[in-house]
C-alpha cells in the first residue's frame, strides 16, 4: 500500500478523533499521540465511562473511530502510527494542506474515492516529473473530473518520491 494511502487512513484517524495541536516541533513528536496511549492503557470500564461523559455529537464519531482502530490487527495499527508520525514531520503548511485535500477527498463519492485511491497508488511509485507526465496525459484527463484532477495534482506534489 503506497505512503500516501496510508497516510489518508492516518488522517481519517487522527486530527479530529484527537484535536492535536496543529504545531508542533519536529523534534518532540511523540511516537504514540498522547492520547492514544493513553486509551490503550484503560481498562473497558474506563474507557466506557470516558464515552459516556462526551457529548453525543462528539461521543458517536469518536466512537465508531476507536472501534475501526481496534479491530485493526498489530501489523496495520503500528504502520498507521509509523504513517502519522511521518505526517507530524511534514512541516505545518504540507500537514494543513494534506488536511484540505483529504476534506475535499471525503467528499466525492465512495465509488470515485476508490478510483482516487488507485490513481494516488500508482502516483505514488513514480518520481515528480513522472506523476506530471502522467497527470497531463488523455487517459487521465477523461478519466477523473477536475476537482479529481485537482486533487491529484495538489497530492502528487506532497507525495514523497519512490525508495
Amino acid at each position: 500500500m503506497s505512503r500516501l494511502l496510508l497516510l489518508l487512513a492516518t488522517l481519517s484517524f487522527w486530527p479530529s478523533l484527537f484535536a492535536l495541536p496543529q504545531v508542533r516541533p519536529r523534534h518532540t513528536a511523540p511516537t504514540t499521540p498522547p492520547l492514544l496511549e493513553r486509551w490503550r492503557r484503560m481498562s473497558p470500564a474506563e474507557r466506557r465511562r470516558l464515552l459516556e461523559r462526551m457529548p453525543p455529537e462528539r461521543r458517536a464519531p469518536l466512537a465508531s473511530r476507536l472501534d475501526r482502530l481496534s479491530r485493526l490487527d498489530t501489523e496495520e495499527r503500528e504502520r498507521l502510527i509509523q504513517q502519522y508520525q511521518l505526517f507530524r514531520q511534514l512541516p505545518p503548511e504540507k500537514q494543513e494542506a494534506v488536511r484540505r485535500l483529504f476534506r475535499r477527498f471525503q467528499l466525492l463519492p465512495e465509488d470515485r474515492r476508490s478510483a482516487l485511491r488507485d490513481e494516488i497508488q500508482r502516483l505514488s511509485q513514480l518520481t515528480l516529473p513522472e506523476r506530471l507526465d502522467r497527470l497531463a496525459s488523455d487517459g487521465l484527463r477523461s478519466a477523473y473530473s477536475e476537482e479529481e484532477r485537482r486533487i491529484l495534482e495538489r497530492l502528487a506534489r506532497l507525495l514523497p518520491e519512490p525508495n
